[in-house]
């Protein structure tokens, strides 16, 4: 079973990093809007006055690891997002260019770190001291990289396995989604072995729960994204394409309906196809919703799934939010003004919804 299982995520991971190998996106049946070129100087995070709907601030039609403004950016493909409050800036997970970028309010992208030490690279976090966390698949570690750019290792001892214990002996398994919670404390999901992970701020590791796809509703597997609220509970994603919710108490329990459809309305009735990235923010998650190319908002204490953004068809457009058009978007943060911005991994994008 084990086998079977590794087996299976392997083949998951597999189909991601094909996306490397995307042709340019001249070669899709896509839509480019009028105000297709990112938005220039001082005005891309934060709040902007005026800026509302779904806009492009960094990368272009072809993939690369250039830096720059924005409009001269790129990409190969920005997967996971996190807004660092403390530089009002956001880091960019490159996953195919295995490098870590940040854009800053200067409309400006530069790469912190990477390709090397990295193996591949993931989820991404920000610490209370301003550290940049990041995920490394297929070098089972977690990495940190300093303010000053010094970068280290964080967590894992690089060997795949689910071992609990001190930060540099612990051991994890395609480790993929990051967050830290109210307690400075780094969440992780452990993608290989279908666990939830946490990392005390003393580096002491310990797993908060296991999938096991035959309990029902009161599981997962291949956990993706992760994100934590006020109150340390934990939201992450599946890959049976459900959001879940994790108590303090490690009360474990379904939001959201099962199955790869889309639908909008309760929580318990809704449903996604492929959630990837997760973020939360006052009360509501924004979730990247790959296959069904849109940005879905869970009002929990609603209890209600309404789509944020996209018109669920494939290509790029930046326009009104539900006209708006992604395709297979990943990674969401949020920033200082409850702005959401959105990894439009196939477009090489970096997009931002003004609200």
């Amino acid at each position: 079973m084990l086998a079977l299982r590794r087996s299976v995520t392997l083949g998951l991971f597999a189909v991601w990093l094909t996306a490397c190998q995307r042709a340019p996106m001249s070669e899709f049946a896509t839509v480019a809007s009028p105000s297709a070129e990112p938005v220039a100087g001082p005005t891309v995070l934060g709040c902007v006055a005026g800026l509302r709907g779904v806009s492009t601030i960094a990368g272009g039609e072809t993939p690369g690891t250039d830096d720059g403004p924005g409009s001269e950016a790129r990409f190969r493909l920005p997967y996971y997002l996190a807004y660092d409050r403390h530089a009002n800036r956001l880091v960019v997970a490159d996953r195919a260019g295995s490098r870590l970028c940040v854009l800053g309010p200067d409309g400006q992208v530069h790469t912190i770190a990477g390709p090397k030490p990295f193996a591949s690279l993931a989820g991404v976090a920000v610490n209370a001291a301003g550290d940049v966390l990041a995920a490394d698949p297929l070098g089972n570690r977690i990495w940190k990289v300093s303010p000053t750019g010094h970068v280290e290792a964080f967590a894992g001892d690089g060997t795949p396995g689910s071992v609990d214990g001190a930060a540099m002996a612990a051991r994890f398994d395609l480790p993929e989604g990051l967050a830290t919670g109210p307690d400075d404390a780094l969440y992780v999901t452990d993608l290989g072995s279908s666990r939830i992970r946490k990392v005390a701020p003393d580096g002491t590791t310990s797993t908060l729960a296991v999938g096991h796809p035959e309990q029902g509703r009161e599981s997962f597997m291949q956990p993706f994204g992760i994100t934590v609220d006020e109150a340390g509970t934990v939201y992450f994603t599946s890959a049976m394409s459900v959001v879940l919710k994790l108590t303090p108490q490690g009360v474990l329990s379904a939001l959201t309906g099962w199955g790869l459809a889309f639908e909008d309305g309760p929580a318990s009735r809704a449903k996604f196809s492929t959630p990837t990235g997760i973020a939360y923010d006052g009360g509501h998650l924004y979730v990247a919703d790959l296959a069904n190319h849109r940005i879905r908002d869970v009002d929990l204490a609603a209890r209600l799934v309404t789509t944020l953004a996209g018109d669920g068809q494939p290509g790029y457009l930046d326009a009104p939010a539900l006209k708006a058009q992604f395709r297979d978007p990943t990674g969401v943060a949020v920033g200082a003004c409850g702005e959401i911005y959105v990894a439009d991994q196939a477009n090489y994008r970096i997009r931002r919804i003004g609200r």
